[in-house]
């Protein structure tokens, strides 16, 4: 330190502090003697009023990471959820939140149209919140039979301007209902009359729709007439079917366990185990292939050698030395 003028005065300059982070702070107190000091006059604890309290400054945030809870809507279920997340320029989570407007806009570029939904407040620690949308514009935005994808990002401002804008994501649109299956007891009397080219992509029987192994071949729209006593219309249907299927396991090469031998034969050694699943792309008639997508819990394998490889649901185990291939049942 060093004297000043006066000569009950001394002043000295400080470096800098450490805390917590941003947002945080401290209490800081004179010693003089032992004492706290205040206006000269000895005082017992640090509560006097030579204390003095200051906190580190929060910055304004400079980044959005957004991560969709919702990856697909329909035309009755068009709810949009996501997550956000806020950090500074150095990526500190403890931003400042005052005078912020966060906004998640949603957008169909094809038919430049857009809607814009304001976001719930973050976390002051986390730097996290929600965006959610419930309105009902995004069931206009359906065309007949096709699904599209909708662009979606948060948008942050404050008076002074932009500070910040997340990466865009995108969510499938899909122009079906997403209800579950209800008997319909409307149509007993009605007569279901399928277009001429549909046999090979499904098959109707007393106005129920039959789909199996038989039927190869998808379509963008299948038309089917219904007739009934009351009105005559049109059913359109679009039908996926697997295209492409690959069988995929985690270890293509399954070796004998050292010192373990199968429980029923001792003289057998007992062989790792692996899992296997099962991909399949989707297309049809006019329709654009999906990627491979898992379809594990809707198959089964079969192993081409039994007595070198048993499968049983997806886990495959080696029974002996020797060559087995895998195919879907």
């Amino acid at each position: 330190g060093r004297a000043s003028d006066a000569p009950n005065a001394v002043e000295r300059s400080f470096g800098t502090f450490a805390s917590g982070g941003p947002g945080t702070g401290t209490t800081v107190g004179i010693f003089l003697g032992g004492s706290t000091c205040s206006d000269g006059e000895p005082m017992s604890n640090f509560t006097s009023p030579s204390s003095s309290t200051f906190a580190t400054r929060r910055e304004p945030p400079s980044t959005v990471l957004i991560v969709p809870r919702t990856t697909e809507i329909y035309v009755d279920r068009t709810d949009v959820s996501v997550r956000y997340a806020l950090t500074d320029a150095v990526g500190h989570s403890r931003v400042r939140l005052s005078d912020l407007d966060m906004r998640m806009r949603l957008e169909d570029h094809e038919a430049s149209r857009s809607v814009t939904v304001a976001c719930e407040s973050a976390d002051g620690d986390t730097g996290t919140g929600n965006c959610v949308y419930t309105g009902r514009e995004l069931s206009e935005w359906f065309r007949s039979g096709e699904d599209f994808a909708v662009s979606i990002y948060v948008h942050v401002e404050s008076s002074d301007g932009t500070l910040a804008q997340s990466d865009t994501r995108e969510i499938e649109v899909f122009a079906v209902y997403n209800r579950t299956g209800t008997e319909d007891t409307a149509l007993e009397n009605g007569v279901c009359i399928p277009e001429a080219n549909a046999s090979d992509i499904l098959t109707l029987r007393n106005c129920t729709v039959h789909l199996n192994s038989t039927h190869t071949t998808g379509a963008s729209e299948v038309r089917i007439a219904v007739e009934t006593a009351a009105s005559d219309t049109t059913l359109r249907l679009r039908v996926w079917v697997p295209v492409v299927t690959e069988v995929r396991v985690d270890a293509s090469n399954l070796s004998a366990i050292r010192g373990a031998h199968r429980q029923a034969d001792c003289a057998s050694p007992r062989f790792q185990k692996t899992r296997a699943r099962a991909m399949a792309a989707f297309g049809g008639r006019d329709l654009q292939n999906t990627s491979l997508r898992d379809v594990t819990c809707r198959v089964g394998f079969v192993s081409t050698n039994e007595s070198v490889v048993h499968v049983a649901d997806d886990v495959v185990t080696g029974l002996k030395v020797g060559e087995s291939g895998l195919r879907l049942s």
